[in-house]
């Protein structure tokens, strides 16, 4: 419920690229949620490029309020675009709907308004992704319009045989 999401295949056999991209409202006051307007996952020939790092859980070190676990709900922890002027990264209570998707052999893609998610500071920010026609090439394009300069920036998770993504004890 009230959950705007998007995803696209290239096929079904391994290796393939898979895409997924999510909007929709980020109600704050529910214990459970995360401030991740904007939120993508990308797998490419069998690898895991950028992930969520799910959900929460009661068994992070520091207890279910401790610092592991308020990483993985702000922006920082959820592939977003984030201003270093908001507490959070992100707007609290916003709704980033789904406003145009499309699939079909010429292309897929999916835009997400993410406008909400800046509060006041924004006068139009979008997330859009596109798998193009070829099924070999994916993109990722954020575009955004601040009514002022902005310090933003954007934290890729992401896992690897080599790196991986851990949060230490002291967050």
């Amino acid at each position: 419920e009230s959950i705007d999401g998007f995803t696209v295949r290239s096929g079904w056999e391994r290796g393939s690229i898979y895409a997924g991209l999510l909007g929709g409202k980020n109600p704050i006051g529910s214990s459970h949620q995360q401030i991740d307007a904007g939120c993508f996952v990308y797998h490419n020939h069998g690898k895991l490029w950028f992930t969520d790092l799910g959900t929460d859980s009661y068994t992070l070190p520091g207890g279910y309020f401790g610092k592991n676990n308020l990483f993985r709900r702000n922006a920082e922890g959820n592939n977003t675009l984030l201003l270093t002027s908001l507490p959070h990264g992100q707007a609290l209570e916003n709704n980033s709907p789904l406003t145009e998707w499309k699939s079909s052999e010429a292309a897929s893609y999916a835009i997400i308004d993410t406008t909400a998610a800046y509060g006041d500071k924004a006068v139009k920010t979008t997330r859009g992704m596109l798998l193009t026609a070829d099924r070999k090439t994916w993109v990722l394009r954020d575009e955004a319009e601040f009514k002022e300069a902005e310090d933003a920036c954007w934290v890729a998770n992401f896992e690897s045989a080599n790196i991986k993504c851990e949060i230490a004890e002291d967050g």
